[in-house]
């Protein structure tokens, strides 16, 4: 693990926290730093519409989620401090005075310029500037130590200190010709099921007459599902990345929807899937069960609202469509979420994280499948249906 200033930084001026709702102030308030960090973070870094730079080693060092339930509604707002951009990501049951649907930025400690606290009877924020752009954090108690640590890191950290130099990407070698045993080395923390598929892969590869470059494929993609999921997602020129392989996604998100209503290939090697959603049924939830994901659903994928939130829903303009455009590129596929015309972030950013969730735990069982059996089985060869 890398020590840089900005993981100092954090460790000196935030700690654990969690406030409880009570019976005047109902928010619940929580901050947790390094590998405690992930859940908020993720739905941070999702909702806000942009990934992490996984490839160059970026990481969640701190997170921190308000969440408030005011008369049956929910308003949930979070945020994920990394070791090179701060994102914050709301989301409410509800729209109009008072949501958190609006509240969504994405900015690297790079292009801060000043920092500013202010507390008192009519305001409490933290307050970020970049440029002539101002970002405001407001999470109560925890306003004064995100203050401090703003602070600290635009008075006392150089702008190209703030972020953390690249972790290396497991190489092959002539002991181990598809880099599966670096690659197990360099996990930044337990994962039984990419040790299992790099395992495999280093079994094949070895004994089994799996060509060397396919290994090494394999394995590129195995610790992609692995930082995705030690993290959040990950974004390469504005697209989302996934370990899968296109065929492997679109297999992926039909087992999630159900047949789309329509397919289109827009441009030469790029799929187009449209899906009815009924905003009344839960179906990633259906979905993940039946994958044997369910343990995700501490992540947020379980979220069934109860009877008044989703009486609020009904209220709120809903996500009737989704649209996944995605590619294959070297090492995965590269994927947007549309919730047609717009990006599906802006419009219902906690559909969108749980859907990303979904997927990275999805990834592993395909992994596992293709790193016994190859490319070559179709996706309804690898998931034949269940008699």
């Amino acid at each position: 693990m890398t020590d840089s200033p900005v993981r100092r930084l954090v460790a000196q001026t935030l700690k654990p926290f969690h406030r409880k709702p009570g019976m005047i102030d109902t928010s619940e308030l929580s901050m947790a730093l390094f590998a405690d960090a992930r859940d908020a973070g993720v739905e941070a870094i999702t909702g806000s519409g942009v990934g992490l730079e996984l490839h160059a080693g970026e990481r969640i060092l701190a997170s921190a989620l308000l969440v408030d339930r005011p008369k049956g509604y929910e308003h949930r707002l979070a945020m994920a401090i990394t070791d090179r951009r701060t994102a914050v990501s709301g989301w409410s049951s509800i729209s109009g005075p008072g949501s958190f649907n609006s509240r969504r930025f994405s900015v690297t400690h790079a292009e801060l310029t000043r920092a500013e606290t202010k507390t008192g009877m009519l305001t409490n924020h933290a307050a970020l500037f970049a440029g002539s752009t101002k970002h405001e954090l407001i999470f109560g108690e925890l306003v004064q130590p995100l203050g401090a640590f703003y602070q600290a890191l635009t008075t006392q950290i150089a702008p190209g200190e703030r972020i953390e130099p690249p972790t290396a990407w497991p190489s092959p070698s002539e002991t181990d010709p598809a880099g599966a045993h670096a690659a197990a080395q360099g996990l930044w923390n337990d994962d039984p099921l990419a040790r299992q598929a790099l395992e495999t892969i280093d079994r094949n590869v070895r004994h089994a007459g799996m060509p060397a470059e396919l290994g090494r494929d394999l394995v590129a993609r195995v610790v992609l599902a692995h930082r995705t999921g030690a993290s959040a997602p990950a974004m390469r020129e504005g697209r989302w990345l996934t370990p899968m392989s296109a065929q492997d996604l679109g297999g992926t998100l039909v087992r999630f929807f159900g047949t789309p209503m329509t397919h289109a290939q827009p441009q030469p090697g790029v799929e187009q899937l449209d899906f009815r959603i009924d905003p009344k049924r839960d179906v990633l939830y259906d979905a993940v069960t039946a994958l044997g994901v369910a343990s995700y659903i501490g992540l947020g994928v379980g979220f069934r609202p109860g009877a008044a939130i989703a009486d609020a829903l009904m209220r709120k303009q809903q996500v009737t469509q989704l649209r996944v455009m995605f590619a294959d590129q070297p090492g995965g596929a590269a994927y947007r979420l549309f919730a047609p015309p717009q990006p599906l972030e802006p419009c219902d950013s906690r559909l969108a994280q749980r859907l990303h969730v979904a997927l990275g735990a999805a990834s592993y069982s395909v992994l596992l499948r293709r790193a016994e059996r190859g490319w070559g089985p179709s996706y309804a060869e690898l998931f034949p249906p269940k008699a």
